[in-house]
């Protein structure tokens, strides 16, 4: 019998029993519980086990539902991003991060993803790409989408997704564990606390974003876990700059956000 108190529960789309199977098997390893769908809808599922969420497994994707909204997995302009780095074009993004075939970068705040698909094609198959990300159904969801796409991708998009790693958890308490030097670039890109109104594309995660501004003691210890660069991504006119104090800034007159930039001096 499942408890009336529980928050989230895991169904299906369909009373398939392939998708139950799979559905019943992630619940388990979630610690969630389970419920066969049996025709009803998610307003009686909310009334009947007193639950605020549920993830629901679809033929090709995981669904976090809510009455706020629903989140799900999509690379967003990661796609379109990819093909204009192919075609030689300026992303500012690549710009900040400086990155080069082989490196290893790690995403502080992991969110959908876009970025870090971004990275992982820069750094190619012998880089590595890892993303902390807070909440562990955002991280659950992200990771399956990376790795069972609901649709075939064009290669590089798929390999660059397929070959991100994430860890679910606290990035503050996380870079604590990790040594000195051991990712070439390190990144943060931290919810505005301010909606930047054009995108649109981060709507459906807004709810379940961490949205505690980047401290100063998560900054300098990505200094120390850097080899050669920390960058954050902020509004272009936030007051984070004042505090944060980045070396330099990289934005352009048409962008609504900006780059700021730690850059260590290499020793030759």
């Amino acid at each position: 019998m499942i408890q009336k108190t529980a928050t989230v529960i895991v169904t299906t789309s369909h009373d398939d029993e392939i998708l139950q199977k799979r559905a019943s098997e992630k619940a388990t390893l979630l610690g969630l519980p389970f419920v066969e769908r049996k025709k009803q809808s998610l307003e009686k599922l909310y009334e009947r086990y007193n639950c605020s969420k549920v993830l629901v497994l679809e033929r090709q994707r995981w669904v976090l539902k809510s009455d706020d909204g629903d989140f799900f997995f999509h690379p967003n302009m990661a796609s379109l991003r990819i093909l204009a780095l192919q075609r030689g074009e300026k992303d500012y993004l690549a710009q900040a991060l400086q990155l080069q075939p082989g490196d290893a970068f790690l995403d502080c705040t992991l969110g959908q993803a876009s970025d870090a698909i971004v990275a992982s094609y820069l750094v190619g198959e012998e880089g590595k790409v890892l993303g902390i990300e807070h909440n562990p159904f955002v991280a659950f969801i992200v990771a399956e989408g990376l790795r069972n796409p609901e649709k075939e991708w064009a290669p590089p998009l798929a390999q660059a997704m397929a070959r991100i790693l994430i860890k679910q958890g606290d990035h503050r308490e996380l870079l604590l564990t990790m040594s000195e030097k051991s990712y070439d670039v390190v990144y943060f890109d931290p919810m505005f606390r301010q909606e930047i109104k054009v995108s649109s594309g981060i709507h459906g995660i807004r709810q379940w974003a961490d949205r505690r501004p980047i401290s100063l003691e998560a900054l300098e210890q990505a200094k120390k876990i850097a080899r050669r660069r920390v960058v954050i991504k902020e509004r272009k006119y936030s007051p984070e700059w004042d505090r944060l104090k980045p070396t330099f800034i990289i934005s352009s007159n048409n962008m609504k956000v900006a780059y700021g930039v730690w850059e260590k001096e290499v020793s030759s």
